[in-house]
Order: structure tokens, then C-alpha cells, then sequence
């Protein structure tokens, strides 16, 4: 369940930017299936050895990777990532 102050974010955004790092993900694929919902454009920040389960998303969305503690090497990449 996606918390209302953090569904009327996603609802207000054209693009859904998602940064994963190690611990608890549990919220990620709940908020990364709203959007998808929504028909939000998606993007997945992932931190090297953060594993991210599909589930009802598929494959639809842009994924980029950083090592831990150098997410700035990632923003050129995302910056490709970004739809025009």
C-alpha cells in the first residue's frame, strides 16, 4: 500500500525516478506498480547488488546501476534515460 502523501507525489510527476540502496525494499515495488498504474514513464536507480523483483511491473521501465557509495557516477547515464 503506497502512503497518500507519497501517491499524490507520484500522481503530480510526469516521470517516476526510483532510488534503491541496500536494506528494506519492500515499499519499492509497491510505489514502481502505482506508477506503472498511472502510466508513468519509470526509471530505477539501483545501487550494485540491490536485486528488485519485477513482479507485476514486467520490464517496462529504464534501469541504471551505481556502486555503492558513487550514485554521481550514474547521472550521465540518467540523463540518457530521460525521455524526449
Amino acid at each position: 500500500n503506497v502512503p497518500e502523501k507519497v501517491a499524490k507525489r507520484i500522481q503530480s510527476q510526469d516521470i517516476f525516478l526510483c532510488v534503491g540502496t541496500a536494506g528494506d525494499q519492500s515499499w519499492l515495488l509497491s510505489e514502481a506498480a502505482f506508477a506503472k498504474g498511472l502510466g508513468k514513464y519509470m526509471i530505477l536507480l539501483l545501487e550494485q547488488g540491490v536485486t528488485f523483483n519485477k513482479g507485476i511491473i514486467g520490464a517496462d521501465y529504464e534501469y541504471l546501476s551505481f556502486a555503492p557509495g558513487f550514485i554521481e557516477k550514474a547521472f550521465n547515464d540518467l540523463l540518457f534515460a530521460l525521455p524526449s
